[in-house]
């Protein structure tokens, strides 16, 4: 799951079992790219304090901590008593100034904002041009 923050941007997925290498169901992944993103959100949960920040450079997210699964249900639950704010982006700014991760939260509400619009003129014509090259094949 992805988990936008005021205070950062997170991938939430199963972890994986070191010795077994299978999906270990009681332990989660926090991924981040940004290491302060990642102390932010230790710093702000106390069930968190003490779990290492692990660096991996060469993965896609390049910081990660290991959770046990039942920590974070504890800590999803504290995150929905902050909501104190209505409007996400400017707590956001509020919270993390007008830096590089405001400016992509307001690409994704860009991006997102198309699935309640009506389709784009050049998404339409790709449907029909895709439909018409399939119908070609057959």
């Amino acid at each position: 799951m992805w988990l936008c923050l005021p205070y950062g941007l997170y991938s939430v997925v199963a972890a994986h079992d070191l010795t077994t290498g299978k999906i270990d169901p009681t332990l989660l992944l926090i991924r981040g790219r940004d290491r302060s993103q990642m102390e932010a959100l230790q710093s702000r949960f106390p069930l968190l304090h003490g779990l290492k920040v692990i660096h991996t450079p060469d993965r896609d997210y390049a910081f990660r901590i290991i959770c046990e699964k039942a920590t974070w249900v504890k800590v999803m639950a504290q995150m929905a008593e902050e909501v104190t704010w209505d409007n996400f982006k400017n707590e956001a700014t509020r919270v993390s100034g007008h830096g590089i991760y405001v400016n992509c939260l307001h690409d994704v509400w860009s991006i997102f904002r198309r699935l309640q619009l009506p389709p784009l003129i050049s998404e339409v014509r790709g449907k029909k041009k895709q439909a018409k090259l399939l119908r070609d094949e057959e």
